[in-house]
């Protein structure tokens, strides 16, 4: 059986999957008891981050999410990136506003309404694709262009979204396919060799996806 959810969360494993093989995919188990395959959140939290770092920016802000896994391993990931170049991160340009449209909106608000452009960030990594559809209507409300001005970087590459938005969006793609593959792998593995693979965490990587909303920081 291969055990999956929707988001990214911590599952209780339904006993029967342990009376046959079973993996998870897309969820961690909350007795660590089987094997499971998940998105490489935090390294995908440097990606964003050390694109936006590449290209020159310096005053970067992060928008969306909450508590949940996803939200605490990108911005860790984020944060190690950050870091790693001595760029402080102030603790008002974390805003932790939700995952829809509306909160990318209110939290690109708070960091760019009424702030001058010297003060204001030059980047933005958002929790998903909503919260970046949200920051770029906010942003072109304000008369703020993207990439000029602001650079903007999604997470999922959601279909039929992502490409579609004005300009398209440069995100990070969770890989949906990759790990239904190796989910897939674990399985069969287990079912020739009769033996459950190790109770260990798999992470696939999360590509980056290149489009219109990531430029260089502007200049001073």
């Amino acid at each position: 059986i291969i055990y999956a959810a929707m988001s990214l969360r911590r599952v209780r494993v339904p006993e029967g999957l342990h009376r046959t093989h079973s993996v998870l995919a897309n969820c961690l188990p909350d007795d660590d008891s089987l094997p499971c395959v998940v998105p490489a959140e935090r390294a995908g939290g440097r990606t964003a981050a050390r694109l936006l770092l590449d290209q020159g920016h310096r005053r970067i802000a992060l928008v969306g999410g909450q508590q949940d896994i996803a939200s605490v391993e990108r911005l860790r990931g984020f944060r190690d990136a950050l870091r790693a170049e001595g760029v402080d991160l102030p603790k008002d340009w974390i805003v932790r506003t939700g995952g829809e449209i509306s909160s990318g909106y209110e939290g690109a608000a708070r960091v760019l309404d009424g702030v001058p452009a010297e003060l204001r960030p030059t980047g933005i990594f958002c929790y998903n694709d909503r919260v970046a559809a949200g920051t770029l209507h906010c942003a072109a409300r304000l008369g703020i262009t993207v990439p000029g001005e602001l650079s903007v970087v999604g997470y999922d590459d959601q279909e039929h979204m992502a490409a579609h938005l004005s300009p398209p969006l440069t995100t990070v793609a969770l890989p949906h396919r990759e790990m239904g593959e190796a989910a897939a792998r674990l399985l069969l593995d287990a079912i020739d060799t009769g033996r459950t693979p190790p109770a260990t965490v798999r992470r696939v990587a999360c590509p980056l996806i290149g489009r219109g909303s990531v430029g260089p920081a502007p200049a001073a």
